[in-house]
């Protein structure tokens, strides 16, 4: 008959394996927690990109919608130019004439655009924006078109305008002639 023997390092034995499977607990929740932290950090990456996309896909969309209007708006005004046109003719006013075609927000930038009714090869074009006792100023040239010209265009970041609305002022030379094209602009 053979004898069993008991080890006397018993309750030794059982906090050895105690802390060997809490070890191993251990290690698997590192584990989990290392996984989880890397899915989350691609998640993140993954929508930042598809919402950078996004965006730039709306501001697309944005972009050929407005350009959409203005192409219908300068359509528009195109025909109650050529009705303002009956009878004197535009290039031998003494001074320089002209409107405000696109004055709205897109993109964080107020977008101004202009239409001078003379045809102008050269010149300048001074933007003057004001609200209260707050002025913006920009210079850009003017360009030339079939019969008449336009400004270079103006793209004011609103970050450096406050909200509210704005008194547009646009100051236009070329050669001796000059002439102001008034208007305003939301925020």
């Amino acid at each position: 008959m053979s004898k069993k023997r008991k080890t006397k390092n018993t309750p030794q034995k059982i906090i050895r394996i105690g802390l060997v499977l809490l070890v191993i607990v251990l290690l698997l929740f590192a584990v989990k927690e290392i996984i989880n932290k890397n899915t989350e950090e691609n998640k993140t990456q993954s929508t930042e990109t598809s919402s950078q996309k996004e965006k730039n896909t709306e501001k697309k969309e944005e972009k050929e919608e407005s350009e959409e209007k203005e192409g219908d708006q300068s359509e528009n005004e195109e025909k109650q130019t050529i009705k303002s046109y009956d009878g004197e003719d535009p290039n031998k006013q003494a001074e320089l004439t002209g409107t405000i075609t696109t004055a709205r927000v897109l993109d964080e930038e107020l977008i101004i655009r202009i239409e001078i009714d003379q045809f102008l090869i050269s010149g300048t074009c001074e933007l003057t924006l004001t609200k209260g006792e707050k002025k913006y100023s920009e210079k850009t040239n003017i360009l030339a078109d079939a019969s008449t010209s336009t400004c270079e265009g103006f793209n004011v970041p609103i970050n450096s305008l406050e909200g509210g609305v704005w008194k547009i002022e646009i100051r236009v030379f070329s050669g001796e002639k000059t002439g102001e094209i008034k208007g305003e602009a939301n925020i």
